[in-house]
C-alpha cells in the first residue's frame, strides 16, 4: 500500500484527502522496447517545456499556495511553517520540500510527475517536455499527475509509452506486430497510411489488434488493396497467385472494371480484380467490349469467321445496330441482349422460349455442366438451353426439374411410382447396389437407374425389395405362403443350412424357401423341419436301458426313424410288437423271427401313416433316399449273433457321406457305447460303415418315413 493525496471537488474548490491506493504494475507495458528506453525515471535535462499551451510565463506565478508564501526563496504560512507535500493553490497543484517548492521531473511516492519548471504547477494530459510525449495521468483516481506507461487511450486516440514515460513514435515491432506513432504527435496511426512513400494498412478495427500494421488482402472502405509482407502496398502491375492485377499509384487501390492506365483501356472483374481478356459484359455499361487476348488492351474492332465486330473507339462499347433483341451469336458464343434495356445480361439467369439460361460473368451463356453458387447442377445444350427431365449424359441418368431446370438431388419418385437415388453431390442417379445412410440396401436398375421392387435374383443370390418404398426387406417375411430370411447385413435370402438364433433351419437351395414339415438332408445327415421350420436329428433309443427289451429292436429302432419328426409312446408300440412277434419280446424265450417289414409298417401307422416298406430297394436305392433326408430302417445281424440264418436285428440308418453310412443301433446300452468286439457286426451304438459291410449284412428289407 502506498499513501498518496486524492483531488476531489468541494464547490468551486479542489480540496485533498489523504487515500491508500494499491500499487500495481503496468498492465500493458511495451516490453519489447528497446533496452535504452526502459529506464524506470524520466530523462532529466534541462530544456524549455512546451504544454499543451503556451509556454507558462510569469503571470501565472502563485504568490499564496494553501496559506504558504514565498519569504526569502522559503515557502511558510504565517505561523512561521515551511510548506511540505503537495500544495493546492485553485485548480493547481505545487509540490514542497521544506519549504522549497519543487519543478521538473520528481519522483514522489514512487510515482513521476512534472512540475512546471517557470510556475511549479504540475502538469497533467499529453505533454511534449525535452521534445518527447508524456502522458501526466488527468484521472482523479488517486495517482492524478502521475506518469503513465505503456498503452494509454486520451481523447479518442491510442498512445504507446515506455518504460521512462517517452511516447514510442515512428515504427515500432510491439508483442508480435508493427505499429505505427506519429512522429510529432505520437497518435498511434490506423486505417490506410502513406509513410515514407509508401502506403500501408495499420487496422483500424476494435477486435484487439487496433493499429497493427497488416498484410495481404484487405478490404478497406469499400475498394481491396495488396500489401507485401513487409507491410508496404502493392503498386502497380502485378502478378499475384497467377493472375495479373493492377493497383493504382496514386493511392494503392486495386483497379476495377474498365480502367484507363497509360493511355490504354484495360478490364479488371469487378469484384476479385484480377484482368480479363476478350469479349466480356462491362459490368458498369452492361454492354460487350473487346480486350486484346494478348495485350489487355481494349480493341475497336474483332473478326471471326470473315464476320467483322465493331466497337466504339470512344467507349469500347459494341455496335448493337444489328443484334437481335434477344438471343444472338457473337464470335462464337451465345449472348442475351435486351434492346429496350440496352444492356446485355450476365451473372444472371433467363428464361426464354421455355428454356432457361444462365449468363456467365462474361455475358457467354453457359455450354454443358454448371453449377451454380447454392450448389444446384444445370446442363446446357450448346445453344445455351437448359435440359430439363430424365437426360443420359455420358453413360450417366440424371433428371432436371421441369420448372427451375436445377438436377434434382436425393431420393425421387416418378408418377408412375418407380424410385430413384441421385447423388447429391454430383446428381446422377445412382446404378446397381446402394446402402442408404439409414442402412437400407437398395438396387438400382443397371441401364434406366430405377430401384428395383419384389423378388430379383442378383449374383445368384435372391432379394426382396419393398413393394412400396423399394429397400431390400431383412429378417424374417411370409411371402405367398413360405416363409423366408433375409440376412440382416446383406439382406440377400439365406439358402441351405443356418443357425439362426440358435435354431437350425434349412432353406431351399434354389428358391429359399424355408423348409416346413419335411424331411432334409444337411451336409450328408436326416434331418426333419417341423412346421415352424425347425430342424430336429434323429434321437437314440436303446433297447436295454430303460425298458430291456431284449427282442425289441425293431420298435426302438422305429422310434429312432420317427424321432425327428414325432415322438412315440414306446410302452405302447412294445405292446403293439409283443401281439405281432413271436415269443417273448422281453426275455427272449420262444423267440424265432424278428416281425417282418409289412407288419412292421402296420405297427407303425399307429404312430405315422407315412411309413411305407421300401423292401427290395438296392444299395443306390438307400443311398438316395436318405440323401433325400429321409432315414432309413433296415434288417441286419445283431453284435452277438452266432448263426446268420435270418436278420434279427433292425438298425437305422441316419445319414451318408462319400461310401459311409451313419448307423445307430439300439442293441447297446449307451448311445456312446462302442465296439465290444462281440463280431463282425458289432459297430458300437453309433457307427460309420462302409457301403460294403452294409452290403454284407443288408438283404432287401427296410422301411422309411415320409
Amino acid at each position: 500500500m502506498k499513501k498518496h493525496f486524492k483531488l476531489y471537488k468541494s464547490g468551486k474548490l479542489w480540496v485533498t484527502a489523504a487515500v491508500a491506493v494499491l500499487s500495481f504494475a503496468v498492465s500493458a507495458n511495451l516490453n519489447q522496447a528497446s533496452a535504452s528506453d526502459n529506464t524506470k525515471s524520466p530523462r532529466l535535462k534541462t530544456s524549455t517545456y512546451l504544454g499543451n499551451n503556451d509556454k507558462s510565463n510569469d503571470s501565472n506565478i502563485a504568490t499564496n499556495i494553501s496559506g504558504y508564501t514565498n519569504q526569502n526563496g522559503t515557502w511558510k504560512n504565517t505561523n512561521g511553517q515551511n510548506a511540505n507535500g503537495w500544495q493546492t493553490a485553485g485548480n493547481d497543484w505545487y509540490h514542497f520540500n521544506n519549504g522549497s517548492q519543487n519543478k521538473d521531473w520528481q519522483n514522489i511516492d514512487n510515482d513521476w510527475y512534472y512540475l512546471n519548471p517557470d510556475n511549479a504547477k504540475m502538469e497533467t494530459g499529453i505533454q511534449k517536455i525535452n521534445n518527447k510525449t508524456y502522458y501526466l495521468n488527468e484521472q482523479h483516481d488517486g495517482t492524478y499527475g502521475a506518469m503513465k506507461t505503456g498503452w494509454q487511450y486520451v481523447d479518442g486516440n491510442w498512445y504507446g509509452f515506455k518504460g521512462d514515460g517517452s511516447a514510442y513514435t515512428g515504427w515500432n515491432y510491439l508483442h508480435g506486430n508493427w505499429y505505427y506513432m506519429n512522429p510529432e504527435t505520437a497518435v498511434l496511426e490506423s486505417g490506410i497510411q502513406k509513410i515514407n512513400n509508401n502506403f500501408y494498412y495499420l487496422n483500424d478495427k476494435a477486435d484487439g489488434t487496433f493499429g497493427a500494421m497488416k498484410t495481404g488482402w484487405q478490404y478497406v472502405d469499400g475498394h481491396w488493396y495488396g500489401f507485401k509482407g513487409d507491410g508496404s502496398a502493392y503498386l502497380g502491375w502485378q502478378n499475384l497467385g497467377g493472375n495479373t492485377y493492377y493497383f493504382k499509384p496514386e493511392n494503392a487501390q486495386m483497379a476495377t472494371g474498365d480502367t484507363l492506365i497509360s493511355g490504354n483501356y484495360y478490364y479488371f472483374d469487378p469484384v476479385s480484380g484480377h484482368q480479363l481478356k476478350g469479349i466480356l459484359v462491362d459490368a458498369n455499361t452492361k454492354l460487350l467490349k473487346y480486350y486484346d487476348p494478348s495485350t489487355g488492351i481494349r480493341q475497336t474492332e474483332l473478326t471471326v469467321n470473315g464476320h467483322t465486330y465493331k466497337f466504339n473507339p470512344l467507349t469500347g462499347v459494341i455496335d448493337t445496330t444489328t443484334l437481335n433483341d434477344g438471343l444472338n451469336q457473337i464470335a462464337g458464343h451465345v449472348y442475351y441482349y435486351n434492346r429496350g434495356a440496352n444492356s446485355f445480361a450476365f451473372n444472371s439467369w433467363q428464361k426464354l422460349n421455355g428454356a432457361w439460361y444462365y449468363f456467365k460473368n462474361d455475358g457467354t451463356a453457359s455450354i454443358g455442366w454448371f453449377k451454380s453458387p447454392a450448389g444446384f447442377w444445370y446442363y446446357f445444350n450448346n445453344d445455351g438451353a437448359s435440359l430439363l427431365g430424365w437426360q443420359k449424359l455420358n453413360n450417366k441418368w440424371y433428371h432436371f426439374d421441369d420448372t427451375n431446370a436445377s438436377a434434382d438431388t436425393g431420393w425421387f419418385k416418378t408418377p408412375a411410382g418407380f424410385w430413384y437415388y441421385l447423388d447429391p453431390i454430383n446428381a446422377w442417379a445412382h446404378t446397381g447396389w446402394f446402402q442408404s445412410p439409414a442402412g437400407f440396401w437398395y438396387y438400382f436398375d443397371n441401364n434406366n437407374a430405377n430401384a428395383l421392387t419384389g423378388w430379383q435374383k442378383l449374383n445368384n443370390a435372391w432379394y426382396y425389395f419393398d413393394n412400396v418404398n423399394a429397400f431390400a426387406w431383412t429378417n424374417w417375411h411370409l411371402i405367398n405362403g413360405s416363409w423366408y430370411f433375409f440376412d440382416l447385413a446383406n439382406a440377400w435370402a439365406d439358402t441351405g443350412y443356418h443357425i439362426i438364433n440358435g435354431i437350425e433351419y434349412y432353406f431351399d437351395p434354389v428358391n429359399a424357401n424355408l423348409y416346413q414339415n419335411r424331411w432334409v438332408n444337411v451336409n450328408g445327415w436326416t434331418y426333419h423341419a417341423d412346421n415352424s421350420g425347425r430342424l430336429w436329428f434323429p434321437q437314440y433309443y436303446s433297447q436295454w436301458r430303460p425298458y430291456s427289451v431284449a427282442e425289441g429292436c425293431s420298435v426302438f429302432s422305429l422310434a429312432m426313424l420317427l424321432s425327428s419328426k414325432e415322438y412315440i409312446n414306446l410302452p405302447y408300440a412294445c405292446q403293439l410288437l409283443q401281439s405281432r412277434q413271436s415269443g417273448n419280446i422281453y426275455t427272449g424265450v420262444g423267440f424265432s423271427l424278428i416281425i417282418q417289414p409289412d407288419s412292421l409298417v402296420e405297427l407303425a401307422h399307429h404312430f405315422d401313416s407315412s411309413v411305407r416298406n421300401i423292401s427290395g430297394s438296392s444299395v443306390q436305392d438307400i443311398i438316395n433316399i436318405v440323401n433325400s433326408g429321409h432315414p432309413v430302417e433296415y434288417y441286419g445281424f445283431s453284435a452277438y449273433e452266432r448263426a446268420y440264418w435270418h436278420r434279427n436285428h433292425a438298425k437305422v440308418i441316419v445319414g451318408y457321406q462319400n461310401g459311409w453310412f451313419r448307423v445307430f443301433d439300439p442293441c447297446y446300452s449307451y448311445a456312446n457305447e462302442g465296439s465290444a468286439g462281440m463280431n463282425a457286426f458289432d459297430y458300437g451304438a453309433k457307427s460309420w460303415i462302409t457301403t460294403a459291410q452294409f452290403a454284407r449284412e443288408y438283404a432287401g428289407q427296410a422301411i422309411t418315413v415320409d
